[in-house]
Parts: C-alpha cells; structure tokens; sequence
C-alpha cells in the first residue's frame, strides 16, 4: 500500500512539472513585439511604433510615463494596430513606453522600451538635460539675462528678442557655471536659425563653439549672413561637457539649453554702399590685393584715429573662415598679410573692425 501511494505521489509530481512545463512554453510562445519607435513628434503628441514578431499576438498593451518621473505607468490595453497617436503630452520633455503582446492564453513581458521627447516651443527639437552644468548669464551689448540654473536643463527665454542685422558683426557673452562633480571643461555652442526651418543644422547656423575650464564669461563674435531670412526666429545657446559632447542642438548629456527670439532685419540703404560694402568713417582706402588672392592675400587701409583692428573672412553663409586680432594700431597707414591657405577657393568677405566699426570688402579665393 505504501509503495502504491509513493507511486501516485511521484505519478502527481510529473504531472505537476509537465503542467509547469507547457505553461512555460506558453508563456515563452507569446513574444515581445520589436522596432519600437516614435515619430510625428509634436510639442504635445507622438505617433508610437512597433512591429509585430509574434504571429500569435491578438493586441498590445501599451505602457508609458515621463521619462524622468518615479509616478505610476499608464496603460492602454487591447490596441489592434501596431501603432498608437500619445497626445495630451508635455513640450520639450522625455517620455519613455513599453509595448507587451497579448496572445490567446497569455500577455509577452514589456521588454522593450523606447526614449523619446516632444519638441520644444515653436516647433524645434528639444534640448535639455541635469543642469550638471548651466548657464549663469548671456549679455548682449548692454543688456544681460542672468537665468542662473534652469533645474530642468532647459530655459525658454524666447520672450527675449535680440535684433540683428544683416551683414553687420556681433558679439554675444556667455558665462557657463559647472557643478563641483564635473572635473571635465566645458562647451558652449551658439546656433541661429537663419533660414527659418527649424532645424539649427544647417551649414553657417553654428555660429560659435568654444570650451573653457573656468566660469567667466566667453565672446562670441559672429556676422548676421546676408542670405539670412528676415524676421523672427531662434537662437538657441547649449552647454555640455566637452568629454560627452555631442555637438549638436538636440542631444548631450550634462548640460544646459537656453532659448533665445532674434528679429533679422536687412540692411538699410542709408548704412549701405550698394548693398556690399559698409562705410566706416575709422577707415578709408581698404585695399585687396592681389584679388583674386591665392594662399596669401594683403590688406592695406588708412586709419583715421588710433585704435584696436581685427580682420576677419566670412564666408556667403557668414562662417567665419578666418580671424585675426591685429591689435592698437595708430593713426596712419596700415598693412598687413593674410595666410589664405587653408581657405578653399569661392567668394568671401573681409572685414575690418576697428572700434565696433566695419568696413567690407569682397575677396575671390582662387588657386591656378
């Protein structure tokens, strides 16, 4: 009897193991959906993607939250398609989802997961991060923003408009500030969205990039390019640090973005010489020669009053190609040579600055 019931005991045992057996192939059976993806993004809403791997899968369930938050998931159950329009979002902040298939018997893990962020205000890509590092102040002429750490990594500051003209030079100072756990330097990057398509990408809409160890604050001179949009548009300051620097608008990882409005005017005729060259009573007689230059080109002007030159060579989407602080310079004759070899051939503009004035000439790099 007792060898009869030992027998049923182990009989109940392999039953027990294969039932846990096959409902662990079921489970197994039912897989995780792939390709997870977002796009259509909007400043409040997303298309979410998947691709369906198992054949078996009825529906999803589909989980999501801020990306950042520690709150509870929200779930939609029993979506048909394999994709899902997310609204009600938040501008400019991470979100994060999961997509799980429901098979007939069972529901696949959330495995997956994909990181995406809605875009920032007006349309453009959004920027932020931990505020490991940050930006303390930008000042522009007299005028100067201290914005101090935004907290969330990102500071819309597009109530602020910086007006600029076209084919005139301009100098913007940022001072960025870095938390005691960054040892690294820092990079502090300006883009301008001169043809108003909301990107910040495109070639000439850098307009400055420079690292520093220490907190002070770093000029960036630029020149408004003549083929520029007029009109408001975005202008948008980023700090990162340098070792995990992506050098882009969009994406870094310590860091801070700040977005600024600037209005784009033309030129006016009345401080215009034919739309190519602007007077400067500090300088009279700048000469290009030989023009078209080769790998060397000299530059030769009179000075009116004693004062600091710089020279620079600007390309037609106002890249600075070259730049050259030439020092006080007294009353008189100046001259000076410029090494053009690493210039490639085209159309460029030199200007002179002496004081804050510009005076402009065009200069044809060509190599026989």
């Amino acid at each position: 009897m007792k060898t009869i019931s030992t027998l049923l005991l182990l009989f109940a045992c392999i039953y027990a193991n294969a039932q846990s057996a096959t409902k662990a192939v079921t489970n197994a059976a039912c897989i995780n959906p792939v390709n997870l993806f977002a796009e259509n993004i909007t400043t409040n809403s997303a298309l979410l993607t998947w691709k369906r791997y198992d054949k078996s899968a009825l529906s999803f369930n589909l989980i999501w939250r801020e990306y950042t938050a520690k709150s509870k998931w929200d779930t939609v159950f029993n979506i048909q398609d394999t994709n899902y329009l997310l609204k009600n979002l938040k501008l400019n902040t991470q979100y994060v989802f999961r997509v799980a298939s429901v098979c007939s018997d069972t529901i696949s893990r959330y495995k997956l997961k994909w990181v995406f962020s809605t875009l920032a205000k007006g349309g453009y890509c959004a920027a932020h991060s931990n505020s490991l590092i940050y930006i303390e102040s930008v000042r522009f002429k007299n005028k100067k923003n201290t914005s101090g750490n935004n907290g969330s990594g990102y500071g819309d500051y597009t109530n602020i408009i910086v007006p600029f003209t076209k084919q005139k030079n301009y100098t913007l100072y940022v001072k960025p500030v870095k938390s005691p756990l960054i040892n690294d330097s820092v990079t502090v990057s300006i883009y301008i969205d001169f043809n108003k398509n909301k990107l910040l990408s495109d070639a000439g809409e850098l307009i400055g990039r420079k690292k520093t160890l220490g907190e002070k604050e770093l000029p960036f001179s630029f020149i408004i390019p003549a083929n520029a949009v007029n009109g408001n548009t975005r202008m948008r300051i980023v700090t990162e640090e340098t070792f995990f620097a992506y050098n882009e608008p969009c994406n870094y990882t310590n860091g801070e973005t700040e977005d600024y409005s600037v209005k784009i005017t033309a030129l006016s005729s009345a401080n215009d010489d034919n739309a190519v060259m602007m007077t400067n009573k500090e300088i009279s007689n700048l000469v290009v020669h030989p023009n078209p230059a080769g790998n060397a080109a000299t530059v030769s002007c009179s000075i009116e009053n004693t004062g600091n030159i710089e020279l620079m060579i600007v390309d037609q989407s106002g890249r600075i190609r070259l730049s050259e602080k030439k020092g006080i310079q007294v009353k008189g004759k100046f001259n000076t040579q410029l090494n053009t070899t690493n210039i490639p051939d085209g159309n460029y503009i030199l200007v002179l600055i002496k004081n804050g004035s510009i005076t402009e000439r065009t200069i044809l790099v060509i190599r026989h």
